[in-house]
């Protein structure tokens, strides 16, 4: 297993927001028993910005930021959050944890909670090219352990 240009592509375009449906054309979400470049990029990338937004915070500011990002998102549709998985997938980051009981649907909206972290930056074109750039050396950091 190896991370590609290909996988690195795809995450540029989605945190740039140049596709969204696309992605899970090169990002196809596989049973999260499978590992491949792509979800280890994946979850390198997730973990980097639900660490850099919630680090030395609380408990109930990941519950604010999912609150607000439910709020954005909306009541229905393929986009919607649901507060316990959301909640449950950061804190999981944040302590070091697995997260509990959930279906692979809901272990997916890491997706639209990534992109919701990183709208939460603001950050500038070359920031979220060294947000990319760092996810890349901790995804090849976690391929070789």
């Amino acid at each position: 297993m190896r991370i590609t240009r290909r996988d690195v592509a795809a995450l540029r375009a989605y945190l740039h927001r140049r596709m969204f449906r696309g992605v899970f054309l090169v990002f196809p979400i596989p049973p999260w028993r499978k590992v491949t470049g792509g979800t280890v990029l994946l979850d390198a990338a997730f973990r980097l910005a639900a660490h850099r937004r919630f680090t030395g915070r609380t408990r109930a500011d990941v519950i604010r930021f999912v609150a607000r990002a439910r709020i954005r998102r909306g009541p229905a549709g393929p986009n919607r959050l649901e507060p316990g998985p959301a909640e449950q997938v950061i804190m999981s980051v944040l302590t070091g944890t697995r997260p509990g009981h959930l279906t692979e649907w809901q272990r997916a909206k890491s997706l639209i909670l990534l992109n919701e972290l990183i709208d939460d930056e603001h950050l500038t074109a070359t920031e979220l090219e060294d947000f990319i750039t760092e996810a890349v050396r901790l995804a090849a950091e976690v391929r070789r352990e």
